[in-house]
């Protein structure tokens, strides 16, 4: 089946994490928000193990011109339903407003056309040219209705219709309502460590290990993503309480879960002291990203953070950390990038990953997508107000 997905705001880490989760699936484009490709047919509750995907479209056809999309056209691709039909439309590319207009007047058309069957009929509009996760939720579309989506491309126009959206109030829960929440400590956002966790792509039968656990984001989202054996350890000791809270947290909210946990405290430079060799198939982990910063810092103070005091911990907890990977298992690390409005910072990737291999988050194949990345292969996970981002690294075992 053809699928459009579409992208959160880091859309590389959206594409490096598709052909990952989905293994069997073959992209075709990516452009204005949106990627397009073919799989087998994904479930609807799929999208809740897709940290950068926002909404699954589902794509019903490809039109040779927009003055194709009618009111006669929509309702054809409305799915039966009893009662009342709530529908919206959403517009992905580069289209002339003239057509956006005529296009928002087949909608009215078609609310008409609703009505004349002698049914109730809701049209559902916004502001922007396309519906947010909310609106959809918040009116039922996918239950009661419609969104239509129309994406114009280079050389093509696609319509379809959303099957799936995100679940916003899950991650907020998982983010904001969770126990064992620490500003002071980092807080590694849901979405991203499920992107992360997806990107290393490991054999959810194997142990997948956070050696800096925090207060244990990854290794939550990787059981909700059905992994059965986590592993995760801090250098602090209310860190891994604080983990263990939230796991049990996470047990008690989802009866579902069936995997199994273990935390203890541990540095990540000698942790594989504690485990057997090769015993891991994947390390997702956001280490230790310095002080806490104000802004005010110089260079020269930025530069003596990452290379006397992160550059070290990175190196020696990647060499203990690769004795611990299983052959051709991968490890997912974020970052820091310091300075980023002056001139950023990177971590020296190349000098930290000792035995493993940098490898590009998107593979080669889909490199013409034009998707930006670092020099080292990774992506950038950032807001504006922030003074630390983060670069999503892949490193594998040969």
């Amino acid at each position: 089946m053809k699928y459009a997905f579409a992208l959160g705001r880091h859309p590389t880490l959206s594409v490096a994490e598709l052909v990952r989760a989905i293994p069997n699936i073959t992209l075709e484009s990516a452009e204005n928000g949106i990627c397009v490709g073919s799989c087998s047919e994904l479930a609807p509750g799929f999208i809740n193990k897709l940290g950068g995907t926002i909404k699954v479209i589902a794509i019903d056809k490809e039109i040779e011109s927009l003055g194709e999309i009618d009111a006669a056209l929509m309702r054809k691709l409305i799915p039966p339903r009893e009662g009342r039909i709530i529908f919206g439309i959403s517009i992905y590319g580069q289209v002339p407003g003239v057509e956006r207009r005529r296009i928002y007047i087949e909608g009215l058309e078609l609310k008409k056309a609703i009505k004349s069957e002698g049914r109730r009929a809701r049209y559902v509009v916004s502001q922007d040219t396309q519906l947010s996760s909310v609106v959809i939720a918040k009116n039922k579309l996918i239950e009661e209705g419609a969104e239509f989506v129309i994406i114009k491309e280079k050389g093509r126009i696609l319509i379809g219709h959303t099957i799936a959206i995100q679940e916003f109030e899950a991650y907020g829960e998982r983010d904001f309502d969770r126990p064992g929440r620490s500003a002071r400590r980092g807080m590694l956002p849901p979405k991203l460590a499920q992107m992360m966790v997806n990107i290393a792509g490991g054999d959810k039968s194997k142990t997948l290990l956070d050696p800096f656990c925090g207060s244990g984001t990854v290794l939550g989202e990787a059981l909700l993503m059905g992994y059965t054996d986590v592993v995760g350890a801090d250098i602090s000791a209310e860190a891994v309480s604080d983990t263990k809270a939230y796991l049990e947290w996470i047990e008690k909210a989802h009866p579902e879960f069936h995997g199994r946990w273990r935390v203890f405290v541990s540095d990540a430079r000698t942790i594989n002291k504690l485990l057997p060799p090769e015993s891991v198939g994947a390390i997702v982990a956001e280490p230790f990203l310095g002080p806490p910063q104000n802004g005010r810092e110089t260079p020269e103070q930025l530069k003596h953070i990452m290379n006397d005091e992160l550059v070290p911990l990175y190196r020696d907890a990647i060499a203990a950390l690769s004795k611990l990977l299983a052959p051709r298992g991968a490890a997912v690390f974020s970052f820091p990038v310091f300075n980023r409005n002056k001139g950023p910072i990177f971590t020296p990737v190349s000098l930290v990953a000792n035995a493993l291999i940098p490898a590009p988050l998107v593979p080669s194949e889909y490199q013409n997508f034009g998707l930006p990345a670092t020099s080292s292969g990774g992506a950038l996970y950032e807001r504006p107000d922030q003074f630390v981002g983060r670069e999503i690294i892949l490193l594998k075992k040969v």
